[in-house]
């Protein structure tokens, strides 16, 4: 559908070739800029665009391959490791292979508009999908497990959300949605998994206990060894249940989870 006829942010930004624009008082779904630009020159002027490949698109340090052309983008740096390297934003030039998993609170206080979301818990998921893009990813997919190989380092994440509701203390996305509920270096299964979240929104309590276990276990049967390990927790509430959550917190403690 062209991108005008998207009636919320939310249904926009699931259009790769749209953006929801708030530069004016019209705030709206329209096409993403960048690509929209023909010439280098036009596109250079852009910060948030690079000129790759013959066409002018969204900035993305990762697809850059050549450390001469890295260093030439503005917010990018090239890291070295052993006889490879990679380009990632310049804010990320010195994170180590990380695998990091997110818990996120489903809570119904998340339920009310937060700014121009219709929805909190909507605002987080949109801060989300843009921290995915920004990341450097391994580009492995979930299958991978502990099995990765990405020798260049970078970041692999996955998403659980916790809540409170009898029946749904937490979830995942079930097999062959997104990243299968596992870790996933892959923009387009990450990007799959907070889709599915934002449509499955438990909005019910906010007890962490059970989202807590399922972390543990997830670390310890798809987190490969070598990469630091990464616990966080978003929630815009107090969090319940944490007393009850020993054996968890013990077991995520073992594998050295931050």
């Amino acid at each position: 559908a062209p991108c005008v006829e998207y009636p919320s942010e939310k249904s926009c930004n699931r259009d790769e070739a749209c953006e929801y624009s708030v530069d004016s008082a019209d705030a709206g779904c329209v096409l993403r800029r960048c690509p929209l630009l023909e010439t280098e020159r036009e596109c250079l002027v852009e910060d948030v665009c690079m000129w790759n490949a013959g066409a002018c698109v969204d900035k993305d340090c990762s697809i850059v391959d050549e450390r001469c052309a890295c260093e030439q983008e503005k917010t990018c740096a090239w890291v070295a490791l052993g006889s490879q390297g990679r380009c990632v934003g310049e804010e990320f030039g010195t994170c180590p292979a990380m695998d990091i998993t997110v818990l996120l609170s489903g809570s119904v206080s998340l339920s009310g508009a937060f700014a121009r979301h219709p929805k909190g818990f909507y605002a987080i998921i949109e801060t989300l999908r843009d921290w995915v893009t920004a990341l450097p990813l391994t580009s492995e997919g979930s299958a991978v497990g502990k099995q990765s190989t990405a020798a260049n380092g970078g970041m692999r994440l996955a998403f659980i959300q916790f809540s409170g509701t009898p029946a749904k203390n937490a979830i995942q996305t079930p097999a062959g949605v997104g990243a299968s509920g596992s870790f996933s270096g892959k923009r387009s299964e990450l990007t799959g998994d907070l889709i599915w979240h934002e449509d499955n929104f438990l909005q019910g309590g906010n007890i962490v206990t059970t989202g807590l276990g399922r972390a543990a276990d997830l670390f310890s049967a798809d987190s490969a060894a070598g990469r630091k390990r990464v616990l966080i927790v978003l929630s815009d509430t107090k969090i319940e249940g944490v007393e009850g959550s020993a054996d968890a917190i013990a077991a995520l403690r073992s594998l050295n989870v931050e």
